[in-house]
C-alpha cells in the first residue's frame, strides 16, 4: 500500500491474541506439588496415590491387600522446591547434574521383586479369606464335600435333556427354567430329575455301543433339533468362539462313565418315596411340585422302555424272572403313568393358573376334525411340504389299519368257558367279566381311531408359527395334537387284560397287544424326543413276536403293518 504524500509509512499494530507475553497469561501453568516416592509397593503396582501411612496405607486397608513399604535408608523422600531466583550459573549447572541423574531415575524407582533375578524368589502376595463381620463363625452342619456325579446330572439335565423334552418352545422354557427351580426347593424331586439325567445318559451309552460308529453317536443326532431351533450359544469374545454345545459334547463322555443303572435307580426310588410322602399330604401349598414330580416320573416310565438292563438279564443283577417273562411286553409303566396323572384333577385350577400353566396348552387337540367329512380327513397323500419316511408310512396306512382291527374285533366270540360265566367275574384276581373285556377292547380301538383322524387333520390343516424345519414342525403339530395322552385314555379293564395268563384268553389278550402296538406307534412318530422312539420300537417287535406265539390267524397280518412303518 503506498502511503500519501506527506504522511509517515504505515506500520500494522501487533494483534494482542498472537503476541508472546500476553499469550502466556492465558494459559494456565500446572500448580506445583510435592511428589513423593515412598509410598508403599501395592500403590506402586496399582498406580495410586498412596497416604503413606505406616505400617499400611489406607488403600491396603481397605482393600485387604499386603502392604510393604521401601527400606528408609535407600530411598530418600524427594520434595519439589518452589521456584526462586537463582543465578544462571547456578541454574545451568542444576540442569547439567540432572541430567545426568536421568538414566538412573527409573532404576531407583523400581520395586525389587519385579526385576531382574528377584522376580521369582520374590515372596507371593498370600490369599487371605475376607472377613464377614456380620456372620457369626459357627462350624457348617453339612458336609465339606460335594457330590460331583450328582452336579454332573444336574448339568446333563439343564443343558441336555430339558431341551428335548418336547418339541414345543414355551413348554421348553418350563423343562429348562422352571422345573429345575421348583427342584431346588424340594429334595424328591431333585431325586427324580437326577434319575432322569442319568436314564438319559445310560441310554446314549447303549445306543454308542449298539451303533458302533461313535460313542455320542446318537447323542449328536438328537442335538440337530436343537441347532435347528435355535442359535447356539457361544461365549463372548471373538468371531471363532467355541459353541457352549460343542464344549458340552467334549465333557459328555467323561460324565457318562460315572454314571451306572443302580445309581439311577437309587435316585429314583428316593424320589419315588418321597413323592408318595408328599402326595399323603397333598395340599394347596404343595400341588405344584407333586405335579411337577407326576410330570418327572412320566417321563421316566416311558424312558424306561429306552434301556435294556430294565427288561432283559443284564450283566449288574441277575433277575429272578425267566427270560420268556422278561421278553413279554412291558405293561407296568402304564400303570405308573395312568396313577401320577389322576393327582391333576384336584387342584386344576391352581395349576392352569400357575407356572406350569403352559403344561396344559394344546391347541390341536380340540376335535376340530370332528367339522369334517371322514374321508376328507383321511386321504392317502398329505399336503405337508416334508414328512420323515416313517410319518409317510403311517399316513397311507392308519385309516386302513383302525378299520381291520375294528373289524377284527366285532368278528370275535368269547370261548365256551367265558361265555358260561355271563357276568361273573373271571377270577377272584381278575374282577372283570368276559362281556367288560370285550367293550373295554371295542373302546381302546375307538380311542385309537380318534388319535389317527388326530394326526391325519394335523397333515392336512394344521400350520405350525414357528419357523422350523419341515420335520420337526410337523412333530410339533403331532405333539400338540395331545396323542401322548393315550395311556390316560384308554379303559382300566383294557390294561387288566395284557396281564391275563389264562390259556383260554390267548386270543383276546393277542388282540389287546396288537391295539396295543398300535399305540406304541403313535408314540414312535415323534421321533425328535429321545423318549419316545428307539424303546417303543423295541416293544412293537416284541409284541409281534408274542402274538404269534398266542394266534395263528388274522392277528399276525395285523401286527404287520406297525413293523413296516417303523422299519
Amino acid at each position: 500500500m503506498t502511503p500519501l504524500r506527506g504522511q509517515p509509512p504505515f506500520t500494522p499494530k501487533p494483534d494482542p491474541m498472537f503476541s508472546p507475553r500476553i499469550r502466556s497469561k492465558n494459559f494456565k501453568t500446572r500448580a506445583s506439588h510435592p511428589k513423593s516416592r515412598n509410598g508403599c509397593y501395592t500403590c506402586k503396582t496399582r498406580h495410586v496415590k498412596c497416604d503413606e501411612v505406616r505400617p499400611i496405607c489406607g488403600s491396603c486397608s481397605l482393600r485387604g491387600a499386603n502392604c510393604s513399604f521401601p527400606n528408609d535408608s535407600g530411598h530418600v523422600p524427594h520434595r519439589q522446591m518452589p521456584k526462586q531466583n537463582i543465578p544462571v550459573e547456578e541454574r545451568d549447572e542444576s540442569a547439567r547434574l540432572s541430567e545426568s541423574s536421568q538414566g538412573n531415575r527409573w532404576e531407583d524407582v523400581s520395586l525389587p521383586c519385579l526385576t531382574g533375578e528377584n522376580f521369582h524368589s520374590c515372596t507371593p502376595f498370600p490369599l487371605l479369606a475376607l472377613e464377614f463381620s456380620a456372620v457369626a463363625s459357627q462350624p457348617t452342619q453339612h458336609p465339606q464335600r460335594l457330590n460331583m456325579t450328582d452336579l454332573r446330572l444336574v448339568q446333563h439335565f439343564i443343558l441336555n435333556v430339558s431341551p428335548q423334552m418336547t418339541l414345543d418352545p414355551l413348554k421348553s422354557l418350563v423343562w429348562q427354567r422352571v422345573i429345575p427351580d421348583i427342584a431346588s426347593d424340594n429334595e424328591f424331586l431333585m431325586h427324580l430329575m437326577l434319575a432322569l439325567a442319568g436314564l438319559d445318559m445310560l441310554s446314549i451309552d447303549r445306543s454308542a455301543e449298539q451303533s458302533g460308529s461313535g460313542r455320542l453317536k446318537k447323542h449328536n443326532i438328537r442335538r440337530r433339533l436343537s441347532n435347528s431351533t435355535s442359535t447356539p450359544q457361544t461365549f463372548p469374545g471373538s468371531e471363532h468362539s467355541t459353541p457352549v454345545s460343542a464344549s458340552a459334547d467334549r465333557g459328555l463322555s467323561d460324565s457318562i462313565g460315572c454314571v451306572n443303572l443302580q445309581m439311577v435307580l437309587d435316585h429314583h426310588q428316593q424320589g419315588l418315596r418321597g413323592f408318595r410322602e408328599k402326595l399323603s399330604e397333598l395340599s394347596f401349598s404343595n400341588a405344584e411340585a407333586i405335579f411337577t414330580g407326576s410330570l418327572l416320573l412320566v417321563v421316566f416310565a416311558f424312558g424306561s422302555l429306552r434301556l435294556r438292563d430294565l427288561d432283559e438279564p443284564g450283566t449288574n443283577t441277575a433277575s429272578p424272572e425267566p427270560l420268556t417273562r422278561l421278553n413279554n411286553p412291558r405293561v407296568d409303566w402304564i400303570h405308573l403313568v395312568r396313577g401320577v396323572t389322576s393327582i391333576v384333577k384336584e387342584h386344576w385350577d391352581l395349576l392352569r393358573m400357575g407356572r406350569l400353566r403352559q403344561m396344559f396348552l394344546f391347541n390341536n387337540a380340540r376335535d376340530s376334525w370332528k367339522e369334517y367329512p371322514s374321508n376328507y380327513i383321511s386321504a392317502s397323500v398329505p399336503p405337508r411340504c416334508w414328512c420323515s419316511a416313517r410319518l409317510s408310512k403311517f399316513a397311507l396306512g392308519a385309516q386302513e389299519a383302525a378299520s381291520n382291527l375294528r373289524k377284527f374285533s366285532n368278528a370275535l366270540e368269547l370261548p365256551d368257558p367265558l361265555q358260561a360265566l355271563g357276568t361273573e367275574p373271571i377270577g377272584p384276581a381278575m374282577p372283570i367279566t368276559p362281556e367288560s373285556i370285550l367293550s373295554a377292547q371295542k373302546r381302546a380301538i375307538e380311542i385309537l381311531d380318534e388319535m389317527f383322524i388326530r394326526i391325519m387333520y394335523v397333515l392336512q390343516f394344521s400350520r405350525s408359527p414357528h419357523p422350523r424345519s419341515e420335520r420337526v414342525d410337523v412333530q410339533a403339530d403331532i405333539e400338540d395334537a395331545l396323542v401322548m395322552a393315550w395311556p390316560q385314555m384308554i379303559p382300566h379293564e383294557f390294561i387288566l387284560i395284557l396281564e391275563l395268563e389264562e390259556e383260554s384268553l390267548r386270543e383276546l389278550k393277542a388282540l389287546s397287544l396288537t391295539i396295543l402296538a398300535h399305540f406304541y406307534l403313535i408314540t414312535s412318530l415323534l421321533e425328535d424326543i429321545w423318549y419316545s422312539n428307539v424303546g417303543f420300537e423295541r416293544e412293537i417287535e416284541k409284541i409281534h413276536e408274542s402274538v404269534k406265539m398266542l394266534s395263528k390267524g388274522q392277528l399276525v397280518s395285523l401286527m404287520e403293518w406297525p413293523t413296516e412303518v417303523i422299519t
